[in-house]
């Protein structure tokens, strides 16, 4: 057994959307559904091209396409189309919830860190048990020139801990799961462990996303795991 005195994180950050919930196809389906009320066609292979992009660059290509609204209004609907459904039934990824549980029974503070909008964040948290994550970073926690690929949501994570972002061996001491290439860009530069979570994000990029390791599935892993990567990566020297 790995001892969790010596290697331990001291803090693990989760990102949300194809990390520990499979919400692309609810964005999917939202994007097609106010098409389909308007009567706009969908065009063959713009869903591909609109895989992992933000809610903007969505509501911009729906609306070039002849979707009579804003991009608030596009925005909204779609929010509102996830959250319906997120409210009934979180899409949770295998494992993870289970995973987390671990994670905050054993006294480790979880964090989510994710672009996705508060009222998902916030209805994701009040279907956890009270307590499981120790506070969040969403869409507008952030100044648009401060968020993912930049480092900047993960030092605002931590700082809530009362880490300082600027303490390498701190930061050394975190672990986080990620699954998209900004998200993989946005925690490699914090100076933390990094896993990719992959199986769930359909969008292709290069495997060399910054992180230590990569993981397919959350089943089965324990708080003993964690402390296995932490004393990994700082033997493989990936943090110091």
């Amino acid at each position: 057994m790995v001892e969790m005195a010596q290697y331990g994180p001291q803090a693990v950050f989760f990102d949300m959307d194809g990390t520990i919930i499979n919400s692309e196809p609810l964005w999917a389906q939202s994007e097609r559904a106010i098409m389909k009320k308007y009567d706009i066609a969908w065009p063959a292979g713009l869903s591909a091209r609109l895989q992992g992009t933000s809610l903007a660059y969505v509501a911009q290509a729906l609306i070039n396409l002849g979707l009579p609204l804003s991009q608030e209004e596009t925005i909204d609907a779609m929010v509102s189309y996830v959250h319906q459904r997120e409210a009934v039934q979180l899409p949770w990824i295998d494992g993870a919830q289970e995973f987390i549980g671990r994670i905050h029974q054993a006294g480790i503070p979880c964090l989510l860190v994710t672009g996705s909008p508060r009222i998902l964040v916030e209805n994701l948290v009040s279907q956890t048990p009270e307590g499981t994550f120790a506070g969040f970073i969403c869409d507008d926690s952030l100044p648009d020139n401060r968020k993912k690929p930049l480092p900047d949501p993960y030092f605002a994570a931590a700082s809530l801990l009362g880490i300082d972002p600027e303490d390498k061996k701190s930061m050394g001491r975190c672990l986080i799961f990620e699954d998209s290439a900004p998200g993989l860009k946005s925690a490699s530069q914090t100076g933390a462990v990094v896993v990719r979570k992959i199986g769930e994000t359909s969008t292709a990029f290069a495997e060399e996303g910054g992180q230590f390791m990569s993981v397919s599935s959350f089943e089965g892993m324990s708080v003993d795991d964690t402390a296995l990567i932490m004393r990994e990566a700082h033997e493989a020297g990936y943090v110091h």
